[in-house]
């Protein structure tokens, strides 16, 4: 009975530092790989707020870069589009000019210089010297 009990006590102490030591070395395990985390945090902390304000950055260069190149594009169409009202109005005002100007080279005559532009007086007087029989033209 001796041995029967002192070997229960023997086993049931072995049992109580087995799992002490088991409860211990998962208190040790989960203590350390908690340091090595907290270890591996404090080596990242100082690149920690580098990708957001690096992402944000290139995303707003981009986007004003698209802007910018759509404002353009628009602007370049708008262009084109007045340069060719423009040769339109041209096309159509060009006969009316060249009559215009074939009368006014009439009036002043052949015979008076026409390689700069005439004074208004000028043009006043031929165009007030109205004969009724050569009236090709009424202005007014």
């Amino acid at each position: 009975m001796f041995k029967s009990k002192l070997s229960k006590v023997i086993v049931s102490l072995l049992r109580r530092i087995a799992g002490v030591t088991r409860s211990g070395a998962k208190r040790l395990m989960r203590a350390m790989l908690q340091a090595l985390m907290a270890m591996g945090r404090r080596a990242r902390l100082p690149v920690a707020g580098f990708v957001l304000p690096t992402v944000t950055m290139v995303l707003l260069v981009v986007i004003l870069l698209t802007v910018a190149i759509t404002l353009r594009s628009f602007d370049r169409a708008n262009m084109a589009r007045n340069v060719r009202v423009n040769q339109q109005v041209l096309a159509a005002a060009t006969p009316a000019i060249d009559r215009a100007k074939a009368k006014i080279q009439y009036i002043l005559g052949p015979g008076k210089p026409t390689s700069d532009t005439p004074s208004d007086e000028t043009l006043y007087q031929a165009m007030s010297s109205y004969n009724a029989t050569t009236d090709l033209y009424t202005f007014g």
